[in-house]
């Protein structure tokens, strides 16, 4: 899921820590960055001792990758709060994964009124 720091009044990482408090095992994030930004793509190093194909005279222009490509990609993943799905849960156990995140949801809500 998704947290909207303006509206939610507080940050995906401390959003996930409080649901991890209460029980719930969320998690900040979902991976640490665009594909893109990894290794591989930015030292255009798929191949040892070449950078094929980044290079290939076939693309007609340089490519790079960087930070800033996928501006909204980089959005989600900044604010983004994942916790595991599983088959087994009861209908109980997802009441009580809601029932967790209205309960976080309020507390920051009533924190910044104080």
């Amino acid at each position: 899921m998704r947290i909207e720091e303006s509206k939610a009044k507080v940050d995906a990482k401390t959003f996930a820590d409080a649901l991890s408090a209460e029980g719930v095992p969320a998690n900040y994030g979902y991976i640490p960055a665009c594909v893109y930004e990894y290794p591989l793509f930015v030292n255009k190093n798929a191949y040892p001792t070449t950078h094929a194909p980044f290079d290939s005279k076939y693309y007609g222009k340089e490519i790079n990758y960087s930070h800033g490509m996928c501006p909204v990609a980089e959005q989600i993943l900044s604010t983004a709060v994942k916790f595991p799905i599983s088959e087994f849960y009861t209908d109980r156990d997802v009441e009580n994964i809601i029932a967790a995140i209205r309960k976080v949801a309020m507390w920051f809500q009533n924190e910044v009124k104080k």
